[in-house]
């Protein structure tokens, strides 16, 4: 893959058919790669799901066991509002910080290779 010229070098790149095929393939690559990666991170929930009562069950208060190699820990994090840019918009910013506070704790499996 060869560099291509910074916006503020005096000439331009050239624009080839060569240029444009590498960035379609690229283009093409990246969106199989990216389905992909989101089919491979829903079956990784789907597990950590079906390990939390587990984990539950045998970590009791510590949340925290160590497995086959593996830590596994439900860990609690800040939820979050997905439609915070849309709300901001027609709300303002300080409401939807004031509805980011207040925002429900999730929990979250959490799993390390040891």
């Amino acid at each position: 893959m060869k560099k291509l010229s910074a916006p503020e070098d005096p000439k331009p790149i050239r624009i080839t058919k060569a240029l444009l095929d590498e960035w379609a393939a690229a283009e093409e690559r990246r969106l199989l790669l990216s389905g992909e990666a989101r089919d491979i991170a829903k079956r990784q929930r789907e597990i950590e799901e079906a390990l939390k009562p587990a984990i539950l069950a045998k970590a009791g208060d510590t949340r925290r066991i160590e497995s086959c190699g593996f830590e596994l820990a439900i860990i609690t994090e800040k939820g979050s509002v997905g439609w915070k840019s849309e709300f901001i918009r027609v709300a303002g910013l300080k409401e939807a910080n004031r509805l980011i506070a207040a925002a429900p704790e999730k929990e979250k499996v959490e799993i390390r290779q040891l």
